[in-house]
């Protein structure tokens, strides 16, 4: 008798440290799944910020081929225009709207949802600031001189406390001497 009751004594211990260990198992599991969850949703957003940045980016580049296309259209229909006209050596900051180019003054790019069907743009007139930033560099290149221009987009952003950017570059030619 004296034996079992011994035996209880000791298992009743037992099973309030299993218990303990088996909260704690459960706790560290729960616990590593939220760590997963917050890390996970960072890079999330690196990841949306990076891609909208790229495509920024070729934005600014498309926008400066289409005043080049615009003047060679000019000079195809009024004659006598060159195919750089407005575009010189410099720091520009453009959206989708320009029809020429601004000086870069720093400010940041404001989205705007009404614009483009409700799809929303980012452009500099309306619309809520943004953390991106886009210059837009231009300069003669290379041993043609004025016939090729280079042209560098590079789009900034600060998102806590680090500093992003990205840079697409591209170089044009005066095709038609």
């Amino acid at each position: 008798m004296k034996h079992k009751i011994r035996n209880m004594r000791h298992e009743r211990g037992q099973l309030l440290i299993e218990s303990m260990i088996s909260i704690s198992i459960v706790v560290i599991g729960i616990l590593g799944m939220v760590i997963l969850l917050s890390r996970s949703a960072a890079l999330n957003t690196k990841v949306v910020n990076r891609f909208i940045a790229a495509n920024l980016a070729g934005e600014g580049i498309e926008i400066v081929k289409n005043l080049i296309d615009k003047n060679i259209v000019r000079d195809i229909t009024q004659g006598n225009v060159p195919w750089n006209v407005g575009i010189a050596t410099g720091n520009y900051e453009v959206d989708y709207l320009s029809t020429s180019l601004v000086s870069y003054t720093d400010t940041p790019l404001k989205f705007d949802q009404a614009l483009i069907g409700g799809i929303g743009s980012y452009q500099h007139g309306s619309g809520n600031p943004t953390i991106f930033k886009r210059r837009v560099g231009i300069a003669e290149f290379g041993s043609l001189g004025t016939n090729e221009i280079h042209v560098s987009s590079t789009i900034m952003w600060s998102l806590k406390g680090k500093d992003f950017s990205i840079t697409l570059e591209d170089r044009f030619f005066n095709w038609r001497q």
